[in-house]
């Protein structure tokens, strides 16, 4: 986390709302390719943003089946996208009272040497994620639901160092009242470290 997501925290916790930041990376070797951040909401619950970077050799391994895309046909358009483009799935949890609303995939970015890059505006990439794609719809994800959906940039250059991958705020509402949002959420990635590199 940077300062600025960190001092919009603080101004959520000054609220009442938030309590806690945690950044998580996976170790096991079978998921280095998976990011998390959440925040704990006072009075109880959790919201997590987990992304994982999806490159074709991951389509092919069981954890990608088992935790993220069970159909074989979703799996093997997954792999034809990340094969010409970066691609990430993002998944909000809320397990919390509170309702979530954002412009998830649309506003999300991915910093590459220092310049930040928009989804891919390609509709052909789109078409070939149309169970995740929401396009430019507003993303609601209720109390103790969860939510996934993806971004796909354009392929990061062979040699790249880390890169990060940028999650805008999401509202916090209760009932129909608006009563904070949550921090601008940073995954980091090395390109190198992947099990299975792009």
């Amino acid at each position: 986390m940077t300062a600025q997501p960190l001092a919009q925290v603080a101004s959520s916790v000054a609220a009442g709302l938030l309590a806690l930041v945690g950044v998580v990376s996976a170790s096991d070797p079978a998921v280095t390719h998976e990011r998390s951040s959440g925040v704990a909401v006072v009075g109880g619950g959790f919201i997590a943003v987990t992304a994982v970077w999806v490159t074709p050799g991951l389509t092919v391994h069981p954890h990608y089946a088992t935790r993220w895309v069970s159909d074989p046909a979703r799996r093997a358009r997954h792999r034809e996208v990340a094969t010409a483009r970066t691609l990430f799935l993002i998944e909000v949890a809320n397990q919390s009272a509170l309702r979530l609303e954002g412009y998830l995939a649309l506003n999300a970015r991915l910093r590459v040497n220092a310049r930040e890059h928009a989804p891919d505006p390609d509709p052909a990439v789109r078409a070939r994620l149309p169970d995740l794609w929401p396009g430019p719809a507003l993303q609601r994800v209720p109390p103790h639901t969860t939510v996934l959906t993806a971004a796909a940039f354009p392929a990061v250059p062979p040699g790249t160092g880390p890169v990060i991958l940028l999650i805008p705020p999401l509202w916090i509402f209760r009932g129909s009242r608006q009563i904070g949002e949550t921090p601008a959420f940073e995954l980091g990635f090395d390109p190198r470290g992947l099990t299975y590199p792009p």
